[in-house]
């Protein structure tokens, strides 16, 4: 019985998906059939349970993400940030472009006067 209740333990225990809080009230509770734990213990088992879960998936995640990035960036990919940077500046750069190309004959008119005085 111990062994079942510790077999049911180590399966959620080493899931990389999160527990259930029902999940770990079934594992708490056959681990106190089992006499691994105190009646008084199942509460706070149960929640150190769901708790570990949570951030054990939260720190897998974190770690996929991060492995994800590096080889993204070992290919030389961009990152959204940075194609979102660039956008803007494309957009600045358009935006002055157009600008110029407006007032630029009045201004080449301007700087032929002025040179022929």
């Amino acid at each position: 019985m111990l062994a079942d209740a510790l077999r049911k333990y180590v399966q959620v225990a080493t899931g990389l998906k999160e527990v259930s809080r029902k999940r770990a009230e079934e594992v708490a509770q056959a681990l106190q059939k089992a006499g691994a734990l105190r009646s008084g213990q199942v509460q706070k088992f149960t929640e150190d349970l769901v708790n570990w879960s949570r951030e054990n998936r939260e720190a897998v995640l974190r770690l996929v993400k991060q492995e994800i990035a590096r080889q993204l960036k070992g290919l030389g990919m961009a990152t959204k940030d940075e194609v979102r940077e660039l956008a803007e500046r494309v957009a600045a750069l358009e935006k002055a472009a157009a600008g110029a190309e407006r007032s630029g004959p009045a201004r080449s008119r301007k700087a032929a006067r002025e040179g022929e005085e």
